[in-house]
C-alpha cells in the first residue's frame, strides 16, 4: 500500500496529502526528517555516515545522512525518530534531540522528482561499532568523516579522504577504511551540506 504524505506549496504551507507515488513523479513538495549523529574529538567534530544497502533503488552504496526517511501525513517532524530505532536498533529519546531547522531541497532524477523540506536534527554521541544492528535491507555500513574533511568535499571535487567504520557482510560486522570523494555522497546537495557545516561550526 502506498504510504501518504503531506505536500507543500514552496513557501512550505500544507496543501493536501498524495501519495509517495503522486510525490515523486510530479514533485510535490514533502517532508523529510534527517538526523546527525557526531562526537567530538579534541577540536574536530565527527560525522556518521550510513552507506546505503546495495539494494536500494536510489542512490545504491553511497554514503548518507546518519538517519533518514519520509514523514507521513499523520507524523510531525519529531515523528521521524522511530527511522533512528528501525535504521540503526538505537534507541533514542526525543528530547535529546537539537534542531537545527530545514532545508528546502529539490533534486531531479531518471526516476522520480524529489522536493523536499527537510528537517535536521543532531545527536552528540559517540558510539562503537557493536551499538549498531542495522537494518540491512536499508543500511549496510557506518562510517565516520570529519567535519574538516567533508568541508573539503564539498570544496573538491576530486579531494579523497579516508573513513573509518565497517560494513556488513554475512551478518558480520568488518572494520573497514572506505576511500571517499564527492562522488561518494548520496544526493549531494550543495546548499545543504554549507547549512550543516555552518550550523556545527556554531556549536
Amino acid at each position: 500500500m502506498d504510504e501518504i504524505f503531506n505536500v507543500f506549496d514552496k513557501f512550505y504551507t500544507k496543501t493536501g496529502i498524495a501519495s509517495r507515488n503522486e510525490v515523486h513523479k510530479q514533485g510535490l513538495w514533502h517532508e523529510t526528517f534527517h538526523c546527525w549523529m557526531y562526537y567530538r574529538e579534541g577540536s574536530e567534530i565527527n560525522l556518521y555516515f550510513q552507506q546505503r544497502s546495495k539494494l536500494k533503488k536510489d542512490y545504491p552504496d553511497l554514503l548518507d545522512t546518519t538517519v533518514a526517511g519520509h514523514l507521513l501525513h499523520t507524523e510531525t517532524p519529531l515523528d521521524g525518530v522511530r527511522e533512528i530505532k528501525e535504521e540503526l536498533g538505537i534507541d533514542v529519546e526525543i528530547s535529546q534531540l537539537q534542531y537545527a531547522g530545514f532545508v528546502p531541497m529539490s533534486i531531479t532524477l531518471p526516476s522520480i522528482i524529489d522536493r523536499e523540506f527537510t528537517n535536521v536534527y543532531l545527536l552528540e554521541r559517540k558510539f562503537n561499532m557493536h551499538d549498531f544492528n542495522l537494518q540491512l535491507e536499508e543500511v549496510q555500513g557506518i562510517f565516520v568523516i570529519s567535519l574538516s574533511d567533508l568541508e573539503q568535499l564539498l570544496a573538491d571535487e576530486t579531494y579523497i579522504t579516508e573513513a573509518n567504520g565497517f560494513i556488513m557482510q554475512d551478518n558480520k560486522r568488518e572494520k573497514c577504511v572506505k576511500l571517499v570523494q564527492r562522488k561518494n555522497l548520496c544526493a549531494f546537495y550543495p546548499e545543504y551540506y554549507t547549512f550543516l557545516i555552518n550550523y556545527l561550526k556554531s556549536l
